[in-house]
């Protein structure tokens, strides 16, 4: 369980903050993706039950990353992509948070404020593309960079009661 909580841990990080040393991203988001399907897979497997739903969605986050990566859209494509990627991510953590909240209730974990940030980031980054606000961009990502912490803080507080 551990290395589950591992892998959603890695897959947060990865696609909440952005180094870009000499033109290298040392944090890809396609690579945090692929992380985070592998942990949610993962977690439906070790559950003994299928988790199609979160898993899938993990996947098309997976696949979407990857052909935004090599195809770079443009235009008006770009952001009906950007916009499927921010609705399905944060879909997607709310469904993981209350899953394990469901799962572990000993752990005691707080996901009210995951599911908070999660909407105030889908709706902020919907409105920003819509409008085109640079104030609003910059607050819509600090709630999703803000989201992706608080949700690693409980994963680490998870990890701390489960056993492998």
């Amino acid at each position: 369980m551990k290395r589950i909580l591992l892998l959603l841990g890695l897959g947060a990080l990865f696609t909440a903050f952005f180094i870009n040393i000499g033109g290298v991203d040392l944090l890809p988001d396609w690579l945090g993706s692929l992380f985070f399907a592998l942990g949610v897979t993962g977690l439906g497997r070790r559950g003994g039950e299928s988790l199609s739903t979160p898993a899938m969605i993990a996947w098309v986050l997976f696949v979407t990353e990857v052909v935004s990566v090599l195809l770079r859209p443009e235009g008006m494509f770009a952001v009906g992509i950007g916009v499927l990627f921010v609705i399905l991510e944060v879909w997607l953590y709310l469904l993981v948070a209350g899953i394990l909240d469901e799962r572990f209730p000993e752990a005691e974990l707080s996901i009210r404020p995951v599911s908070i940030l999660g909407v105030v980031s889908a709706v902020g980054y919907v409105m920003t593309m819509a409008f085109g606000s640079g104030i609003l961009g910059v607050l819509c990502l600090l709630t999703g960079v803000a989201m992706k912490v608080w949700f690693m803080v409980q994963l680490a507080k998870l990890s701390k009661i489960v056993e492998d």
